[in-house]
This record gives C-alpha cells, structure tokens and sequence, in this order.
C-alpha cells in the first residue's frame, strides 16, 4: 500500500526500511548516517531522480528511519517513489502518491465531503456531470455567468421565455395577446414601429392613449369587436379610402387652392399664353370687364387696377371704321 502525501505540503513523515547489513541480509542496521543527498525522489514525469529537497533520515527503532518531506518534494501530483541505498546496508525503496489537497483532505482530514459548508473555490477543470441542482434564493450569477448564457442561442430564448412569462402573468390577467377576451388597459407612450404581420382579433376594449408616433399597419388586421376608447395624439400613418369622413375647413381650402392654381393646358391657343390657371384666367376675365384700356393704331393696352401699368396687349388693325384685335397676351 502506497503512503499518500498532500501536495506542495511540508513537515509530512514517512518511514523508511527496514535497514539490513549489506552483508548477512539480517542484521537490523541503527545506527547508519543518511543524509538528503542519499535520498533519491523520483516524481510523476520525471526521466531523472532527485536528491531530497533538505534533512536527512533519523533512526526510530530496529532499523527504521523515518524522513520529512516539504513542499519542494511534493509538489508533483501522482506517484512518487524514494529511493536510499547507503553503506553498510541493503538498498530500499518507498512508494507513495501524492494527491490535491483538497482530496487530500477530504480523505484524510477533518472535513468529510458531504459536509462542506463554506464556499467553494473556483473549478478550472472538467466537472463531471449533475444530475440535480436545486434552486436557491438570493443567489445571483456574475456579469460572466451572465454574458456566457447570454452568448448561447438556447439562453438567450430561455432568458426571453422567463421575461416573457414573468411579464404576462404580473400584466395580463386574461386572455392572450393573439386573441384575447381580456381588455388592454395600458398606455403607449413610445413610438409604434410598422406591424407588418398579421395583428390578431381584438375582443376587449382597448382603452390606452397612443401618444407616440403611429406607424403604419401594411399587414392584415384582424377584428376590433370592442371599443377603441383612447385618444391618438400623435402622428398617425397612411389611411387608405374611408367612408363617412369629412375635411376640415382647412383642407377644403386647401383642395380648393390647388384647383385654382392647377396649370391647364386648354387656354394656350385661346388665350396665347402658356401655362395659365384657373385662378389667372378669371384674373383676366375680370381686368377687361373693369379696367382701363388704351387704344393706338396698332396696339391696345389693358391697364391694371391702379392704372399704374400694362398687364396685358394686343395688336390692333383698322379696317373701314372697324377695330379687330388679336387675342391678349
């Protein structure tokens, strides 16, 4: 049976003998002189042996000895074996093992492995495997033990499940968001992105403000059977024909302003000007019933409302007493 020793541990004695005469194989030598360099150490991996870090070897009894090993001599995990042959005595050899020392202690110290209670030190290698770990209150994982589930696809979906679950059952007392009975109370107050799927039924009321922007729905909508009993105050998104609306006073006006200034292109040849307007003809129309015109040989003028210039001429002929114009330009 191999003697076992703590790693990287001093003050550990092992025996060593028995010590016989080199002579008749029998007689029990006590009285030999062993020093550290008569002990060889050989260590897990080594291709050469070692003499003993310090201290030599001391007589017990009947040819034991015994030694101390320190921390330079058992710093190797694995087996290790001590080698002595001196003078006058037949050679000799120890076998011992040297373990961690926290097995070492759980074998041989005063703690027992199911009784740890403190906490436990960081586990650089391979954990064999758990088949239960139960739950436990007030613990919390590091920003590590964060950023490692979180660098998974499996949890980030179960980081997303709970948050999903935690916030549905604190929120949502009936009813699920894909059609649900229960009625959406909240506001939103943030700005609503584009829906582009499918929104299913709505049967409650949904009766929060939406006081951000709303974007617009391209996807289907589903039916609203309730009431839609909050105000939109923010910008809301395209809204395609609808039956039953009304333009206020300002879009009239702004309807009836653009049919007026819409260019046309009928008046060119009639009116031999290009691009002409609604509201431009009337103009004109107006200024020849109502303002001043002038008259020469070959030109006729009309005058603006002040008399203060020309806004319009047209070549003249007199022909027997009779005045023709060509249109006005």
């Amino acid at each position: 049976m191999p003697i076992y020793l703590r790693q990287s541990t001093a003050s550990q004695e092992i025996p060593l003998g028995y010590f016989l005469d080199s002579t008749d194989g029998n007689t029990e030598e006590t009285g030999l002189t062993i020093a550290n360099t008569d002990i060889k150490v050989w260590k897990t991996g080594a291709t050469t042996l070692a003499s003993k870090n310090s201290g030599g070897a001391t007589h017990i009894s009947n040819g034991v000895y015994y030694t101390v090993l320190d921390a330079t001599d058992t710093n190797t995990i694995g087996p290790l074996v001590v080698f002595i042959h001196v003078a006058g005595a037949l050679a000799i050899k120890v076998e011992c093992v040297v373990l961690d020392e926290a097995v070492y202690d759980v074998l041989f110290g005063t703690v027992a492995l199911t009784t740890i209670t403190g906490a436990v030190g960081s586990v650089t290698g391979a954990v064999g495997s758990v088949t239960t770990v139960s739950d436990k209150t007030g613990y919390s994982l590091s920003a590590t033990g964060l950023d490692a589930i979180a660098a998974t696809a499996t949890g980030m979906v179960e980081i997303a499940k709970a948050i999903w679950n935690r916030a549905r059952s604190s929120h949502v007392t009936a009813g699920t968001f894909g059609e649900g009975a229960a009625s959406v109370q909240g506001n939103v107050t943030g700005s609503v992105a584009s829906v582009t799927g499918a929104v299913g039924s709505v049967t409650g009321n949904v009766g929060g403000n939406v006081t951000g922007s709303a974007g617009s729905v391209t996807g289907a909508v589903g039916s609203v059977i309730g009431n839609v009993g909050g105000n939109v105050t923010g910008t809301v998104g395209s809204v395609v024909t609808k039956t039953g609306y009304e333009l206020s006073s300002t879009g009239v006006n702004a309807v009836a302003d653009g049919v007026l200034d819409r260019p046309i292109a009928e008046p060119t040849a009639v009116f031999s000007w290009a691009s002409a307007t609604l509201r431009g003809i009337m103009q004109h129309i107006g200024a020849l019933s109502r303002n001043k015109i002038t008259q020469s040989t070959t030109l006729q003028t009309l005058r603006n409302d002040a008399d203060s210039g020309n806004i319009a001429t047209a070549g003249t002929t007199d022909t027997a007493g009779v005045t023709t114009r060509d249109e006005w330009a």
